[in-house]
């Protein structure tokens, strides 16, 4: 009996320090618990929802910053429908937004150089100040849009629909407006230096003080449009239809060719112009 009573008592000596001994490692296991805990809370907290993304791109409230990075989450997940968004000032560099409907919306100061909006519709959206270099909006819908004082250099506009558009100041050197509807658009003071305007339609259009310095004209139609002052040097202007015989007169005076090439051509109208069976 007193050697079982030693060791009860032996035993009950030893307890309290191996608890002290486990005090550290329990206290270090629930700040690890703890913090954990709070890890997860805050990082869900700070990670938006779509719904917050969605009120970030339609709304006045948000930075460029974060309405670019919301605007960027949302093409992730394959949203396509942007009709009225507030997308001013953000950086869509290289984005592929094939299709897109963009109608309507506020996209002013934005950078959309090199991006690809093929058959994109941006029906009624101002991009007023806005890089849009290289862009690719080849059939893509554009009545009614306003470029601003943009920067179109290299843009692709083939066969895009560009009716009562706003292109006034803007740059568009070596662009491609093949095909595209301008009828009834705003052009004063823009400078097309370059680009080629085959088969475009430009009538009843505003094109004062426009530049055309070596475009490619074949086949543009002008009729009814306003070209007053426009610059037509070294473009193939004898090519288009719609200028009246003022005009083709001024133009003979003004504006006849200087390179080989155009030489060759611009010879080639005036003897097929004054030929008796030409009209």
């Amino acid at each position: 009996m007193r050697g079982i009573g030693l060791r009860k008592m032996v035993i009950q000596s030893k307890m309290p320090n191996a608890a002290k001994l486990n005090r550290p490692v329990l206290a270090a296991l629930i700040i690890t618990i703890v913090g954990s805990s709070w890890y997860i809370v805050a990082h869900q907290d700070s990670t938006p929802s779509l719904a917050d993304d969605f009120w970030t791109v339609y709304h006045d409230e948000a930075t460029t910053e974060v309405r670019t990075a919301a605007f960027r989450r949302l093409i992730a997940v394959g949203n396509e429908q942007w009709e009225g968004a507030n997308l001013s000032g953000v950086d869509l560099t290289d984005q592929q937004l094939v299709d897109v409907n963009i109608q309507n919306a506020q996209m002013d100061q934005v950078i959309l150089r090199g991006a690809v909006l093929k058959g994109a519709d941006l029906r009624g959206t101002t991009l007023n100040a806005s890089d849009l270099s290289d862009v690719d909006l080849s059939n893509a819908k554009l009545d009614e849009i306003s470029f601003l004082r943009s920067t179109l250099d290299g843009a692709n506009f083939a066969s895009a629909g560009l009716r009562k558009a706003s292109l006034e100041q803007v740059f568009a050197t070596g662009s491609i407006f093949q095909g595209a509807d301008l009828s009834e658009s705003y052009c004063l003071m823009a400078d097309f230096t370059g680009s080629n305007f085959q088969d475009a339609n430009f009538t009843y259009s505003h094109l004062e003080a426009a530049i055309f310095t070596n475009c490619e004209l074949s086949g543009v139609r002008f009729d009814g449009a306003i070209l007053l002052d426009a610059d037509f040097t070294d473009s193939n202007w004898w090519r288009a239809t719609g200028l009246n015989i003022d005009l083709i007169e001024d133009f003979k005076f003004r504006y006849s060719p200087n390179t080989p090439a155009r030489q060759e051509d611009y010879l080639q109208w005036l003897k097929e112009s004054e030929s008796p069976c030409a009209f």
